[in-house]
């Protein structure tokens, strides 16, 4: 997904997009198309399943060099290439872009080094998934009740297999079986499976 696309997808969305400036994002070592998205559109404050995203500035809520947001014990090497982007799990997982591996985007534990998931091939198919993911949710609401928290999880198999073979054909890679949104995947299928035991009134 282009950041023009992305931005006029989320005209209309709540959150406003963050869009990062080229005097932040120079020097960070990221390819021209990632800093080119970044400063063009940005991502949003949030995203389901569970993301944010941050913006520039003087706190935490700052894109950066991992390196320079925790004191945790990633090789020097590793803290100096990913460029932190937000993060997901309550906090406990850094959003990372790895300027050593293309730009592609990982989880990274905040306190366990040997824990990293893979996200998405590129800044561009992040924001697809986004989108994706955004869409998924709006259609299985549709004519729901939004107050009805877990009317989220009664979709039907025709709704899980659009979003799950959109997602295959946007990024394939994303889906592999350790990934951020396989995971949500399953998440999604373990969520319904409880709603419908859950006992009607």
């Amino acid at each position: 997904m282009t950041a023009a696309a992305f931005q006029k997808y989320w005209a209309g969305e709540e959150g406003h997009l963050r869009p990062i400036s080229r005097s932040v994002l120079n020097g960070l070592g990221l390819q021209p198309a990632t800093a080119d998205f970044l400063a063009a559109a940005g991502l949003p404050e949030y995203a389901e399943p569970g993301l944010s995203f941050v913006a520039e500035g003087e706190s935490h809520d700052t894109i950066g060099r991992m390196c320079a947001h925790v004191d945790i014990s990633y090789p020097d090497d590793t803290a100096e290439a990913c460029i932190v982007i937000g993060a997901a799990h309550d906090g406990n997982d850094m959003v990372a872009v790895d300027t050593s591996k293309n730009d592609r985007i990982f989880l990274l534990h905040i306190w366990d080094s040997s824990i990293v998931e893979f996200v998405n091939s590129s800044i561009g198919c992040l924001a697809d998934f986004i989108v994706l993911y955004r869409d998924f949710e709006r259609d299985v609401m549709a004519g729901k009740d939004p107050d009805d928290l877990m009317a989220m999880y009664d979709f039907t198999d025709p709704q899980y297999e659009r979003l799950r073979s959109d997602m295959q054909s946007r990024d394939p890679d994303a889906l592999q079986a350790t990934g951020f949104w396989a995971a949500a995947l399953r998440t999604l299928l373990e969520l319904r499976e409880e709603h419908r035991q859950e006992p009607t009134s």
